[in-house]
């Protein structure tokens, strides 16, 4: 079943991101193919600025995302609000795999009506991201 045209959704994606073995060598890579640069950068996670479409590619390292998962895409989705948006996904046939709570990130791992994973996250702040 579609959604009506118009309708208000949960959210939007505002990015895609790849579980790696080499974070700084497929960063590269999708940089040089996307013709853009770094945003951000820890031990543990790249964020590529985000490039015409508005959405980013991230990398994490592969057992970040967990030991057996077999997903190395991942969408995160931009909402408002983590609960509002979490219920409302499960109201629709989603449901919520994890709650991951980071020292300077939060979010909810959710997966769709057939397991398929994906992340709803909060607006990145202003200062968070900048361009390189």
């Amino acid at each position: 079943m579609a959604p009506q045209r118009g309708s208000e959704g949960v959210g939007w994606i505002r990015g895609v991101v790849v579980d790696a073995d080499d974070l700084e060598l497929l960063a590269a890579f999708w940089g040089s193919v996307l013709g853009v640069g770094v945003a951000e950068q820890f031990d543990d996670w790249i964020m590529l600025t985000p490039a015409r479409g508005g959405a980013y590619l991230g990398f994490q390292p592969r057992e970040v995302a967990g030991t057996d998962s077999v997903t190395r895409l991942r969408l995160d989705v931009e909402v408002a609000n983590l609960d509002d948006a979490t219920q409302r996904i499960e109201t629709l046939g989603g449901r919520l795999v994890d709650v991951v709570d980071e020292s300077e990130f939060t979010y909810h791992l959710m997966a769709d009506p057939e397991g398929n994973e994906f992340s709803i996250v909060l607006p990145i702040s202003s200062g968070a991201v900048a361009a390189s």
